[in-house]
């Protein structure tokens, strides 16, 4: 992984640290912890893909943030938080976002016309796009974006991970659960 930084024991327990670069703030620090966690994995992500990935999300409680600009992010109500948790540095390092990467369908009636008025339903036509969604993290993650950052690592379950590597993920890389990740440092 390109932004895995370091393994630790912080806080009790031990912790994969990454290292984010950001073209203005410079390096923020993340963190995500579970020895036994085989249910989650990480995926290091392109920036502008996973945006372009949440910004087809159908059902986002956050339309203003998800079609936003880095100007209306950092206007949002709890942009300082992330501003704060990411001053905390490398001792004190911020957690994954958490992430699910998603197909959605839209189904759309098909007519031929018929006489001058009328239609005849012939069938239908299936539209299926790839998005991603958030459980937690939007601002952490927007925070990254407006500063620049060109990539960053996101948690995912196991079974979406492979789908959000290949929409966002970066070149090469590839998903390790959390346990792996651990346990292989």
């Amino acid at each position: 992984m390109q932004t895995l930084h370091k393994i630790v024991t912080l806080h009790f327990e031990k912790q994969a640290i990454f290292r984010v670069t950001t073209k203005e703030r410079g390096d923020v620090f993340m963190r995500v912890a579970g020895v036994n966690d085989h249910d989650n994995s990480v995926v290091e992500v392109d920036a502008n893909k996973f945006l372009s990935l949440w910004q087809k999300e159908p059902y986002s409680h956050t339309p203003e943030l998800l079609h936003g600009d880095p100007e209306k992010w950092k206007k949002d109500y709890k942009f300082h938080h992330a501003e704060s948790g990411y001053l905390a540095g490398e001792n004190n390092p911020v957690p994954l976002a958490e992430v699910g990467c998603n197909t959605h369908t839209n189904i759309f009636p098909v007519y031929r016309k018929k006489l001058v008025f009328f239609k005849q339903l012939i069938g239908y036509r299936k539209e299926q796009f790839n998005y991603i969604s958030f459980s937690n993290g939007i601002t952490r993650s927007i925070w990254l974006m407006a500063y620049g950052a060109e990539t960053f690592p996101v948690e995912c379950s196991v079974e979406e991970a492979p789908l959000l590597q290949r929409c966002a993920g970066l070149p090469g890389g590839k998903p390790q659960t959390i346990a792996e990740l651990l346990s292989a440092h």
